[in-house]
């Protein structure tokens, strides 16, 4: 017999006369001791095999495997196209990265599948939007634009940036100015007049008079820093737009390039905090200096000598050591109606701080001359913060940092004089 080399397929040789049991699919049937555990008395040869099947597996072909090969194929296109139409169908705003000047306008275009979507803007405080698509620079700042569809789902979204205009701009009012106090000028005391608890940095106590000036009556909000820079630095702080900025630097406030304007002996640049401000309201504000802060502190003509700003019950008038800001205003105003001028932040000033106050009179004093790029040297902070001794909080205390840093325990408020006193810098 030949042809032994054939693969048995499945059921032949069942019952089939000598042939008890069904040959296994797969086995050979030169196979020898694998077919004769389905043979029983019959000898085996090597070209043997029980002659009942034999036609059987001559004429039966063996099966041929599923083409699996075929399926993961078929997969494969179903994944790509599938991704096609998820790619095709996703929502595209165009631009993808928007800039606007303030005052100006630019269209976004959308693509998208859904039925039902309009425009939303995060802060129409700084860029607007309508139903066209149509963005409208408002403030200086970073706004997002996005598609929203049905259940106020959030389909797209891309950040508009919106950047100082290059002309002028009367097209809206300006952002509100700080809320600002009047302080009538005259002499005071400056330092440290107690005999006792005073640091060696607030003597000797000597008169200074001060000209006609304006400061502001809070520190600057979150909400401020937030409505002229476009972002809120106050992390590691209570973030809430009516809490004091923090995480700000005196550079950081003051700037450090581009385009600059000596403001009453300090260079203020245009990527500054207070630049960016007067720019956007017209107006001429500063940081105030130290005599100017302290002169305030005390409640200028109206001071009642008290040891804080406001009153001898530090409680009264200073948030202090505590675990975090609060908000602007909580405590009790001084005389000239001014808040937190004792506790909450540590408040920057415009002076370098010197290790001793000169012995003489002193009219608008700026404080000692030190190169600008000293930048080991401190500027002087006033006031104390949330979280320090209560000792921190007296007007006649002073503490200074370096210009660079950014604490969540310092802030800052403006000042401007009477009349202007900017000029261009070279």
């Amino acid at each position: 017999m030949s042809n032994t080399n054939l693969t048995v397929r499945k059921g032949l040789c069942i019952n089939s006369g000598q042939c008890s049991k069904a040959i296994p699919t797969g086995i050979k049937l030169n196979d020898a001791k694998k077919l004769k555990n389905y043979i029983i008395e019959v000898n085996i040869g090597d070209d043997f095999v029980c002659p009942e099947c034999y036609n059987d597996l001559v004429d039966a072909p063996p099966e041929k495997p599923f083409p699996w090969w075929i399926l993961l194929i078929a997969l494969i296109f179903l994944g790509i196209g599938y991704g096609i139409y998820l790619f095709l169908g996703r929502t595209i705003i165009t631009p993808g990265k928007p800039t606007v000047q303030v005052c100006d306008t630019v269209q976004l275009t959308v693509k998208t599948r859904s039925k039902t979507w309009n425009w939303k803007s995060d802060k129409e405080n700084i860029a607007t939007v309508n139903s066209d698509g149509i963005v409208k620079g408002v403030r200086v700042g970073n706004a997002k634009i996005s598609i929203i569809g049905e259940n106020d789902k959030v389909l797209k979204s891309v950040t508009i940036k919106v950047t100082t205009a290059k002309g002028s701009c009367n097209d809206g009012p300006p952002p509100p100015p700080p809320e600002m106090i009047f302080v009538e000028g005259g002499t005071f005391t400056m330092g440290c007049k107690e005999q006792t608890g005073c640091n060696s940095n607030e003597r000797p106590p000597h008169p200074v008079t001060l000209s006609n000036f304006y400061i502001g009556k809070y520190v600057i909000t979150q909400a401020k820093w937030e409505e002229i820079m476009g972002n809120n630095p106050s992390t590691g702080s209570t973030i809430s737009a009516d809490y004091p900025v923090v995480n700000v630097s005196w550079n950081d406030i003051v700037g450090t390039s581009g385009n600059s304007v000596v403001i009453n002996g300090t260079e203020y640049f245009e990527n500054g905090f207070i630049y960016k401000l007067n720019k956007l309201t017209g107006y001429t504000y500063r940081l105030p200096t130290e005599a100017e802060w302290e002169y305030a502190a005390r409640g200028g003509r109206k001071s009642q000598n008290f040891m804080y700003s406001g009153s001898n019950n530090v409680g009264d008038v200073s948030v202090f050591g505590t675990t975090a800001t609060q908000i602007v205003g909580s405590k009790q105003p001084n005389e000239l109606g001014l808040y937190d001028m004792s506790g909450n932040v540590w408040e920057w000033c415009s002076d370098w701080l010197s290790t001793s106050y000169p012995s003489t009179q002193q009219t608008n004093p700026l404080g000692p001359e030190f190169p600008q790029d000293a930048q080991n040297r401190d500027r002087v902070i006033r006031g104390g913060s949330w979280r320090n001794a209560a000792n921190n909080s007296r007007v006649a205390h002073r503490g200074g940092n370096w210009p660079q840093n950014r604490h969540n325990y310092i802030g800052f408020r403006v000042a401007h004089s009477m009349p202007d006193t900017s000029q261009s810098a070279n």
